[in-house]
């Protein structure tokens, strides 16, 4: 049985002006009231702002939160950016009901004008996570259904997807070799194809290093995932290519788990480009001839091998 779990996102970064939440807090009685509470939240460069933090006192005190707290969240309140500029450092979203109390705002953020792409991301992490853990927590879930999740998403364009496919490549890597196809099956194959958006003019270049690095992840799932996620992928950048070089350097287990899918996948990455352009491209060729040899004949092995700018060093370095 899959263990049941809240949604929680990697340890909260250090960020050089993160906010820290500081409190004082007297003896909460019955009433769930604060006779005389000093709640502060400090930046650790420039002035002090007041605000509190809903996450540490929502169990200690849930009437007090809802009725002084929680408001300030709603995006009717001149204190909600702030609010929820000062939630994006935790890694820790709450509890179901916890997070029930603010997802009104929390879903109408993505369709907000004026916000930081660098918060949406942030944001659209912590909604990827909440329907991971959905995965699991089927008596207990969180009040956020993947149709809501993906109208989010669509909302606040492909930024944010980036985002969304670092949190699932996270997710796959959390997994040992035996517990990948598992993984994939259950949990990540599911969220992907649950939540993200299948509008074409979404799809982008930004996303596929985090495409990538997923179907990286997937170990002897990778035949299987990469039906479901390569026809998202699109030509990586031309100025860098770095997708190309992260997939040369990946296992021999997922090469040869299905070359034929393998070189499905460095041909999404690749698109179109000019002669002897893409490094690294030639050696994740010669590793797909070299376990599948037929392939090479095709024409579309052929048109990328003109692309590849290690091609001479590689293919001849094939036994």
């Amino acid at each position: 049985m899959a263990h049941r779990r809240n949604a929680q996102l990697d340890s909260p970064r250090r960020w050089p002006e993160a906010r820290t939440c500081q409190f004082s807090l007297p003896t909460i009685n019955q009433a769930n009231s604060f006779p005389s509470a000093s709640i502060k939240l400090k930046r650790r460069a420039g002035n002090g702002e007041k605000f509190p933090c809903r996450y540490l006192v929502f169990e200690r005190a849930p009437a007090w939160t809802k009725s002084r707290i929680i408001p300030l969240f709603d995006w009717t309140s001149p204190d909600a950016s702030d609010a929820w500029a000062a939630r994006k450092y935790r890694g820790y979203i709450g509890s179901p009901e916890l997070f029930g109390l603010t997802k009104k705002p929390f879903l109408e953020m993505f369709g907000r004008s004026g916000l930081k792409s660098e918060d949406l991301g942030r944001f659209a992490e912590w909604l990827t996570a909440i329907i991971i853990a959905n995965q699991s927590r089927k008596d207990d879930p969180y009040p956020l259904t993947a149709i809501e999740a993906r109208a989010a998403l669509r909302r606040a364009g492909a930024e944010v997807l980036p985002n969304v496919s670092h949190r699932l490549a996270r997710e796959m890597e959390a997994a040992t070799p035996e517990q990948k196809a598992e993984r994939w099956r259950a949990i990540v194959g599911p969220v992907f194809q649950a939540i993200w958006p299948l509008d074409l003019e979404l799809q982008s270049h930004h996303s596929t290093f985090k495409l990538a690095q997923i179907l990286k992840a997937t170990g002897e799932s990778f035949p299987e995932a990469a039906d479901v996620i390569i026809p998202f992928i699109r030509p990586d950048d031309s100025r860098s290519y770095s997708t190309i070089f992260s997939i040369a350097e990946a296992s021999e287990a997922l090469y040869a788990s299905s070359p034929s899918k393998m070189l499905d996948l460095v041909a999404a990455v690749v698109g179109e480009a000019s002669p002897r352009s893409v490094f690294a491209l030639g050696k994740a060729l010669s590793r797909i001839r070299a376990l599948e040899p037929s392939l090479a004949n095709t024409r579309r092995f052929q048109r990328l091998l003109s692309y590849a700018w290690d091609e001479p060093l590689a293919i001849s370095s094939v036994a």
